[in-house]
């Protein structure tokens, strides 16, 4: 299903997604449903965001990062261009 406001990457990247390949559980029935997405800002977590928020825009994601207190420089600024973007194209 497209979203209503759909994301300009959102054609290419369905053209990968067979339906029903990939399919996010429903919540249990009372119970609240949030998707935990890991970051590291490396160029696969942010990938797996980007195309996390641009197929599934209405899903509760929550990104999360580890400060290991080793990062590499950039990091910080990396995971904040990662939820700037994420926040740009989340339906609320």
């Amino acid at each position: 299903m497209v979203p209503t406001t759909a994301h300009p990457l959102y054609q290419q990247l369905s053209r990968y997604f067979k339906c029903g390949q990939v399919d996010i559980p429903s919540p249990a029935p009372g119970k609240k449903q949030f998707i935990l997405c890991p970051i590291s800002s490396g160029i696969d977590s942010t990938a797996v965001a980007i195309v996390m928020t641009v197929m599934y825009p209405s899903l509760p994601l929550v990104f999360v990062h580890t400060d290991t207190g080793i990062e590499v420089d950039g990091t910080a600024e990396a995971i904040n261009r990662i939820d700037l973007y994420q926040q740009q194209w989340t339906l609320h």
